[in-house]
């Protein structure tokens, strides 16, 4: 019997169980640019650090240590790429994308609105840098104003096949998750099997 089958047509106990079962997305992975792009700018930035101390480590004016503290700083947002995750949990979904994390309940998605599209054939859903985001080649995570002036929580690394979630309030999610139809279709059991 199918997932949707059981949604359906199971008893109140099977559907209990699937309103309250926690299920983790598979992601597209976060881009292997993204990650060279933060380790190159370390490196540049320790180049440069060294450049500035003639070669030489402390002792040396504090001044000079500053790229070596900035390159140290990137190590931040080199671990908050491992915060990377979709999951449904007690008919929720939290979309953790590096620092910023979005809690959506399930009756709050437009689900019958629901699209998957290819970014790139969609430029009105293009995302603008700013606001409270982690911006790198190759991923967008975080919140950002589309152009289209609607505001979108984001998980992106490929623009291809991502699944775009309407908010009832009027915002939107843009998730890039590696099978985006079987993504839509286990939230929409899971609405049902709520009572949604």
């Amino acid at each position: 019997m199918t997932d949707a089958r059981l949604g359906r047509d199971a008893g109140p106990a099977h559907r209990q169980d699937a309103a309250q079962a926690r299920h983790d997305f598979p992601v597209d992975p976060v881009p292997p640019v993204s990650r060279l792009f933060l380790a190159g700018l370390a490196t540049a930035l320790a180049v440069v650090g060294l450049a500035g101390t003639g070669g030489r480590l402390p002792p040396a004016p504090g001044w000079q240590l500053l790229p070596f503290a900035l390159a140290a700083l990137l190590a931040l947002p080199g671990l908050a790429l491992r915060r990377w995750s979709i999951t449904l949990d007690r008919g929720e979904l939290v979309v953790a994308a590096t620092f910023f994390t979005r809690r959506v309940p399930l009756e709050a998605l437009d689900l019958d609105h629901a699209r998957i599209l290819d970014l790139r054939a969609h430029p009105e859903l293009g995302t603008w840098t700013g606001g409270r985001n982690m911006d790198l080649p190759g991923l967008s995570a975080g919140w950002y104003l589309l152009r289209n002036r609607r505001r979108a929580f984001c998980l992106l690394g490929s623009r291809e096949r991502v699944l775009v979630l309407p908010e009832r309030g009027g915002r939107m999610l843009l998730l890039g998750a590696r099978d985006p139809r079987a993504m839509l279709a286990r939230l929409r059991i899971a609405r049902a099997a709520r009572g949604g």
